[in-house]
């Protein structure tokens, strides 16, 4: 009488970020232990590896053991020094600042549009970002937060304003800080509440 002896044998597969299969390990023996062999986890823009989910250390089914991820978040401020003067800094929707000066908790890979807001009679003059100036005098600038862009998890903004001279214009009878606007189609002078025509009647 023959005995025939039966081996089993498993398989274990590891799953990527998007449960991809990275490797699978046919004919582990009942027992084994092949935690050793699994796959470097691949990087993953705007996440980090954090774990394997399940493991191998004593095989006695087949295994599925997927890679868990952890996106990155960041905050974006705006930068209390130096003190920013004649203007402010405003999130577009749906972002908001909070009583910090703070937006905290952005995925990475996210787009914030942020706002310069001169006040009265100033314009807008630079902006800085983590105190590096940018090559743009828009007053409506997106902001990518991600890891090509993102130091230390942070971004810090900040606006320069500077008196503007197309509005503060002097005549006969407007003090020297009075600004220019349209009204009703026509070039006027406002200063104190009160409108004048570039002839400089009220």
């Amino acid at each position: 009488m023959k005995t025939i002896l039966f081996i089993l044998a498993w398989t274990v597969t590891w799953l990527g970020f998007d449960d991809s299969v990275l490797k699978t390990l046919p004919d582990v023996e009942t027992g084994d232990n092949v935690n050793d062999q699994a796959p470097v986890p691949p990087e993953v823009e705007c996440y980090k590896f954090t774990n394997w989910d399940g493991a191998a250390d004593y095989v006695i089914d087949d295994i599925v053991i997927r890679a868990v991820y952890e996106q990155y978040k960041y905050i974006l401020s705006i930068d209390p020094e130096p003190e920013m003067l004649n203007g402010t800094i405003v999130a577009e929707e749906p972002f908001a600042f909070d009583l910090n000066n703070q937006i905290a908790d952005i995925p990475c890979g996210t787009t914030v549009s942020v706002r310069a807001v001169p006040q009265q009679g100033y314009k807008l003059s630079k902006w800085y970002q983590n105190g590096v100036e940018l090559n743009t005098t828009a007053l409506v600038i997106d902001i990518l937060l991600d890891q090509s862009t993102v130091l230390e998890g942070n971004i810090a903004i900040r606006a320069t304003f500077e008196q503007d001279t197309q509005t503060a214009v002097t005549h006969t009878r407007a003090p020297a800080s009075a600004t220019k606007r349209i009204v009703n189609g026509q070039l006027v002078l406002i200063r104190d509440g009160k409108t004048y025509t570039v002839t400089g009647a009220e």
